[in-house]
C-alpha cells in the first residue's frame, strides 16, 4: 500500500506552536531551509506526525521552502518537502529545491491574479444585482405613480367633458388644445 505524504489533520497546541515558530523564522529567509533531527531544527516528535511513503529508511530531514509569487516579496505560501534519506542533502539537492521554488512562483502569481479577478467580478456582480434591484423598485414606483396620475387625469377629463361650464386649454404658443362640449357649442368652436 503506497501512502502519500500527509500533513496531519489536527495538531496539538504545543505541536502547532513549535511548527509555527519554526515557520516564522524560515518565512523571513529567501531560500529553502534544511531541517534536520540531528541539529535540532526539526523535532522527531513533530516529524512523527507526518506519514512517509518511503520504503526502508525513515525520513530524518526536510526542506522548508517559502513561496513567493513572481514580482512579490511577500511570502504567500510554503512547502515542506521530505529529503530522501538515501541521498545526501548537497548543493545539487539545494539547487533542485531552488528550481522547484522558482517554478512555483509564476503559478502562484497566476493563482493570486485569478483570485483577485474573481473577487473583483463577485463585487461587481453584487453591485450590479443591487443596482438592478434598485432600478426595478424605482421602475415599479414610477409605474405606480404614472398610473395614479393617468387615472387622475382621466377623472378630471371626464369631469371636464360632462361639465355645463365651458372649459378649454391652450398651449404655451396660444393654440387651443382642447375644449369641452359646453365651450365649443356656446362659442361655435370647431376642434
Amino acid at each position: 500500500m503506497n501512502e502519500a505524504h500527509d500533513f496531519p489533520q489536527y495538531l496539538s497546541e504545543d505541536d502547532a506552536k513549535e511548527l509555527f515558530s519554526l515557520f516564522h523564522k524560515m518565512l523571513l529567509k529567501k531560500d529553502p531551509s534544511h531541517l534536520q533531527i540531528t541539529d535540532g531544527t526539526l523535532s522527531e516528535k513533530l516529524l512523527s506526525k507526518f506519514k512517509s511513503s518511503g520504503k526502508g529508511k525513515d525520513c530524518v530531514s526536510a526542506a522548508f521552502i517559502p513561496l513567493r509569487a513572481t514580482g512579490m516579496q511577500l511570502v504567500v505560501g510554503f512547502m515542506i518537502v521530505g529529503i530522501n534519506p538515501k541521498r545526501p542533502y548537497d548543493i545539487e539537492y539545494f539547487q533542485f529545491l531552488q528550481l522547484l521554488q522558482r517554478q512555483c512562483s509564476p503559478n502562484l502569481a497566476s493563482a493570486i491574479t485569478c483570485d483577485i479577478e474573481t473577487r473583483r467580478a463577485r463585487v461587481i456582480a453584487e453591485r450590479s444585482t443591487k443596482k438592478v434591484q434598485y432600478l426595478n423598485e424605482s421602475l415599479e414606483d414610477n409605474l405606480y405613480e404614472t398610473e395614479r396620475i393617468n387615472k387622475r387625469f382621466e377623472r378630471f377629463q371626464r369631469l371636464t367633458e360632462m361639465s355645463t361650464v365651458g372649459m378649454f386649454d391652450f398651449n404655451l404658443e396660444g393654440k387651443l388644445i382642447q375644449a369641452n362640449v359646453s365651450c365649443t357649442s356656446s362659442h361655435n368652436i370647431i376642434l
